[in-house]
């Protein structure tokens, strides 16, 4: 009996039964069953309606869900020694977990249980300004990041690194006044700078994209700060109006920036 566990948020507990009829066989009959749990509900508490996928090649995969007390069964799998197969977890609302399953030739001849403890995380990443990123991001005209932005990076690294199955669209966008002056591509260069970052910082090339947006998507208030109050879209007009030179220059600082967009939940981590 081999037994292997990982703590997370929330648990994916998996049984895997080997049930073999020849041992001379060249494949085996395996049985698949276990129980979803959400920790973050409570340490008993399961997922109804979760999907469990054993992804076997291209053209076959295996699926059930699970009942009303999270369990589920995946049965009459033939599986063939020496290969690593994927098991996959899905629910509406959260990231899709992926686990390797490594079918040993010697695995043939016994009867043996794997306890996988793996987790489902709710996404709570959005649209926007990420929590870890500072109000000040870049400098008027230019792409390096500040030395804030940079730290912010750093926690933002740690959540994909934590979330392994995202992937995100990095926008980068610029002011009213280096729209006039015609920075072009200063927008596009400033996502390509956090693009590298995020990878020197060890997140796969693969599950970074970048865009420019440039004034297109201008900041929206999160907080009352100055003049600026939460909500307020900070569009040229709106800048305009503002009564002081020090709200007006704020207001582009928040502009010159970037924003994150998740784009899959279930990316296969190097694949």
């Amino acid at each position: 009996m081999v037994i292997i566990t990982r703590h997370s948020l929330c648990s994916f507990s998996v049984m895997l039964l080997l049930l073999l009829n020849n041992c001379f066989a060249q494949s085996g009959i395996y049985k698949i069953s276990g129980t979803v749990y959400n920790k973050a509900e409570g340490p008993n508490a399961v997922l109804e309606n979760a999907s469990v996928e054993l992804l076997v090649s291209d053209s076959v995969h295996y699926e059930t869900k699970t009942d009303s007390i999270g369990h589920y069964t995946l049965e009459h799998l033939k599986l063939l020694p020496n290969k690593i197969y994927s098991l996959a977890c899905t629910y509406i609302g959260y990231l899709t977990y992926y686990e390797k399953i490594n079918v040993e030739e010697n695995n043939l001849f016994d009867e043996f249980k794997v306890d996988f403890n793996t987790h489902l995380i709710i996404c709570k990443w959005h649209m926007g300004l990420s929590e870890h990123l500072p109000k000040r991001m870049f400098s008027k005209s230019s792409y390096k990041p500040t030395n804030a932005l940079k730290k912010g990076l750093k926690k933002e690294a740690g959540e994909l690194d934590e979330n392994p199955t995202l992937t995100i669209l990095i926008s980068g966008h610029i002011d009213y006044d280096e729209t006039i002056q015609g920075d072009t591509m200063l927008a596009y260069n400033r996502a390509l700078a956090v693009k590298k970052i995020l990878i020197g910082y060890g997140i796969e090339e693969k599950r970074l994209a970048v865009r420019s947006l440039g004034i297109t998507k201008p900041y929206t208030m999160s907080e009352d700060t100055l003049e600026l109050k939460k909500g307020m879209v900070l569009n040229y007009e709106l800048i305009q109006s503002l009564h002081s030179q020090k709200n007006v220059d704020l207001g582009h600082q928040l502009n010159r920036r970037i924003s994150f967009e998740i784009v899959r939940t279930d990316y296969v981590p190097y694949e």
